[in-house]
């Protein structure tokens, strides 16, 4: 076989030099810039949400005082007869007194000595009563009963005299030797009246000679009776009466009608007496006033939401049958408790901070108590009824240690009731 052309031996070509790439200079190592501290952006304080506004609670419109109710009990009665009795309690010996100027002109004090179940009283005078009263006058004050150093006194009339005794629990004995405690010739009228201020008991009547009146006022100091009178009470004409003796504010007061009412304050002391005129004047354009039935302090709260106050209170009788009732609180007198015409008031009196006073018409006798927002409400029932305006008389009132007691006439009859509240179920004290 033929060999095959020979391949042609090419020449190599030489690979080209390859230029070696130059080793880049390193660059140089860069220093770092220090990475600046982040100022911590502060927190804000978070305001806070606003507690949401209560919606206030509506304040309850004041009410009027609730009245409580009132059980009467039937104390009977040691008198009777047309003339008016009074009460007074001792309060050292928590026992109850009647007194009277009874039908036979007799001064007559009785003391209650039962209890609720048996009512019983017991005359503490004697059989025949103390003395002899005068004719009945106009305007009839039989007298008084007050306790100073633990014994009982009583200051009454007798004809044209007044003699103060005192009972010691088992007689009795005049403080004055027997004799007339007046100062003048004249007939005492109306009287007397006593209190107890200081320690000294103090006693106000009026003498009168045909129609010349005279004030008059004594002091005993348990031994003797020392005239207080200065002269500043003057001689006046009638009409004129209803002497009355008040504590207020630490002053002794000494009041009486001219027709209207005069009043005189007390100072210095029984050696050296010193009275000064009180300022009635808003008293004087009272409408037609009759007489006064009483001057009182009385502790009592006047206003819902206030506080128990300490005021003097004075009630009148006008000729229409009103009720007239002022009460001073140491810079005015307020006359806005008078009661309507037809509704004679009688004595106010206070218990458990509440005041309470009664009044008449012609159905019988009515007690309310002031409502702390001006005005009077009824106690339910009355007390009486069944008897004529005619033979209306003041009411006696008074209150001691959560009670009321009362005594009136009516048709001849007297009557005197204790009231009790419901939870009171004490029926042996009085």
């Amino acid at each position: 076989l033929p060999l095959p052309d020979a391949l042609p031996i090419s020449s190599p070509t030489p690979s080209p030099v390859v230029t070696p790439t130059p080793t880049p200079t390193p660059s140089p190592i860069a220093t770092p810039s220090p990475t600046p501290i982040a100022t911590p952006t502060p927190t804000p304080t978070p305001t806070p949400t606003p507690a949401p506004t209560p919606t206030p609670t509506p304040t309850p419109a004041p009410t009027p005082f609730p009245v409580p109710s009132w059980q009467w009990t039937n104390l009977a009665s040691a008198f009777s007869g047309t003339f008016q009795p009074q009460l007074f309690i001792s309060q050292s010996q928590n026992k109850l007194y009647g007194y009277q100027c009874a039908n036979g002109r007799n001064a007559r004090i009785a003391e209650f000595q039962g209890d609720l179940d048996s009512p019983s009283w017991s005359f503490i005078d004697g059989l025949a009563g103390l003395a002899e009263y005068p004719p009945e006058p106009s305007i009839t004050e039989c007298g008084s009963v007050v306790e100073y150093q633990s014994e009982i006194f009583y200051g009454y009339l007798s004809s044209a005299s007044l003699f103060v005794q005192k009972y010691n629990g088992t007689g009795w004995t005049d403080t004055n030797d027997g004799q007339d405690l007046a100062v003048n010739t004249y007939t005492v009228a109306f009287g007397p009246q006593m209190i107890v201020f200081n320690g000294i008991l103090f006693a106000e009547w009026i003498e009168y000679n045909t129609s010349v009146y005279k004030v008059i006022i004594k002091s005993y100091n348990g031994t003797n009776w020392s005239l207080v009178d200065t002269g500043i009470f003057p001689t006046f004409s009638g009409p004129g009466g209803s002497p009355r003796l008040v504590i207020y504010n630490g002053i002794l007061y000494a009041s009486y009608m001219q027709p209207t009412l005069k009043m005189f304050a007390f100072s210095g002391n029984v050696h050296s007496p010193s009275w000064s005129e009180f300022d009635t004047t808003p008293l004087s354009a009272a409408p037609s006033l009759d007489y006064a039935i009483m001057l009182r302090t009385l502790n009592a709260t006047l206003d819902v939401g206030s506080n128990q106050v300490t005021e003097m209170y004075t009630s009148w009788r006008t000729t229409n049958n009103g009720g007239f009732i002022s009460r001073f609180d140491g810079n005015e007198w307020n006359s806005s408790m008078s009661l309507a015409d037809g509704t004679g008031a009688s004595t106010l009196t206070s218990v458990d901070s509440r005041l309470y006073t009664t009044y008449m018409n012609s159905t019988g006798v009515y007690m309310a108590m002031w409502n702390g927002m001006g005005g009077w409400t009824n106690v339910p029932a009355s007390i009486n009824n069944g008897f004529t305006i005619a033979s209306l008389r003041p009411v006696e009132f008074i209150g001691y240690k959560h009670r009321l007691y009362v005594s009136w006439i009516v048709n001849n009859a007297i009557r005197t009731f204790v009231g009790r509240q419901i939870n009171d179920t004490d029926r042996k004290s009085v």
